[in-house]
């Protein structure tokens, strides 16, 4: 029943709707807007045959530094951040001095990798879907809903199941809408199993993984990044029930972390607050091109690992919380 009230046809054709937006808007990006995928010219074309060409002596050379640097008296401390930094850099790039690189055709991939717009949309729907969990208050009929045969628990955990589920396969739809136009308008479906690396933008990438793996670690990551951002703003919705205050107090705060990560430099002593900003949950793709490590609790981690643990403890914090605020009401 409550999954039949929260697919109704008008949030139906919504949906259809954001996926033609979501096609149109990818289309736009790809091919005439200003990251337009142009491997084709002679610039372009020079600039990835020497990239391929000097991949594996440019590791080398990481590795190769790494083991100076660790040996100089400035960096000599084993108990020292630069230290610990230096070993875990060369240990990383180490693993890709064997990956070999091709010229294989990447348009694909790399118009997916720069498109992030279906991550908002995704969220947008979600909320859409939480919010006609409200219609109920709004026609005070809450205290009949949750009064309802098995009870306010059993409600609660329906309701977080449907929201899962349908948000899941919406963020599927718009992610493997966007996978099938890519290549249907650049083709390299064969070249899926190459290495992630033989695009340039992941030349950093310390991952040992093909571009199709990519794809579904890009898929999950920025789900995940969705039900954070969407279930924060449910909880609020539901401690606060002026919805139209939750709204303005979220706009200030998502101002105020851009404010803090478009001024906050890489190398600032704050940079963590850079790193875990609700901005990145929008851009969370991004982290596979680059690498950065952070000191955590005087452990060197890759921010990498830093930002998917943080998404999946939000993630299971904001669920829990919202069956715990169910069951009071």
């Amino acid at each position: 029943m409550e999954l039949k009230r929260l697919l109704n046809i008008k949030y139906i054709i919504i949906v259809c709707a954001a996926l033609v937006l979501n096609i149109i808007l990818f289309m736009f990006q790809a091919t005439a807007g200003g990251n337009k995928i142009n491997e084709d010219s002679k610039r372009d074309l020079r600039i990835r045959t020497e990239y391929i060409e000097n991949y594996k002596s440019n590791i080398q050379n990481i590795v190769d530094r790494a083991e100076k640097l660790k040996k100089q008296r400035l960096f000599s401390n084993p108990e020292s951040f630069s230290y610990k930094n230096i070993i875990k850099t060369g240990k990383d790039y180490e693993k890709l001095i064997n990956i070999n690189l091709s010229a294989d055709n990447s348009k694909a991939v790399r118009a997916i990798s720069k498109y992030s717009m279906f991550i908002g949309i995704s969220a947008i729907l979600t909320l859409l879907l939480m919010n006609n969990l409200f219609k109920e208050r709004d026609n005070n009929m809450w205290q009949l809903t949750y009064m309802s045969k098995n009870g306010r628990a059993y409600l609660g955990l329906v309701r977080i199941a449907d929201i899962f589920i349908i948000s899941l396969i919406q963020h599927f739809l718009l992610y493997i809408t966007v996978v099938f136009t890519s290549f249907i308008l650049f083709g390299g479906l064969g070249d899926l199993y190459n290495p992630i690396q033989n695009i340039s933008e992941f030349g950093q990438c310390t991952l040992v993984i093909n571009k199709a793996e990519y794809l579904i670690a890009d898929f999950l990551l920025t789900y995940l990044s969705v039900v954070v951002a969407t279930s924060i703003i449910y909880m609020l919705m539901n401690v606060f029930r002026n919805r139209k205050n939750v709204f303005i107090g979220t706009g200030a705060f998502v101002i105020i972390e851009y404010f803090i990560y478009i001024n906050t430099e890489s190398q600032s002593i704050y940079r963590l607050l850079k790193y875990i900003n609700i901005c990145n949950l929008f851009r969370i793709n991004n982290i596979y091109m680059e690498y950065i490590n952070v000191n955590v609790f005087s452990h060197v981690v890759s921010l990498r690992y830093v930002l998917i643990t943080a998404v999946i403890i939000l993630s299971v914090i904001v669920s829990t919380r919202e069956k715990y605020h169910m069951n009071l009401q």
